[in-house]
């Protein structure tokens, strides 16, 4: 089994429209059957880029 490392702007992809969204999803499928891991940091950055993002939308 594979593992893939999952980084800030990977998460940020998936959560948030960006230009790289779709390549993002299909990356998912392409690797369906591989073990995916993440650190505490990058999921730390992407709630706090998330959180800002929604936030400001709401002003």
């Amino acid at each position: 089994m594979n593992l893939v490392y999952i980084n800030t702007n990977f998460i940020l992809s998936i959560l948030l429209e960006t230009e790289k969204s779709d390549l993002a999803e299909q990356l998912l499928e392409d690797y369906r059957n591989s073990r995916f891991v993440i650190s505490g940091t990058a999921i730390s950055e992407a709630l706090y880029v998330a959180t800002y993002e929604y936030y400001k939308q709401r002003i």
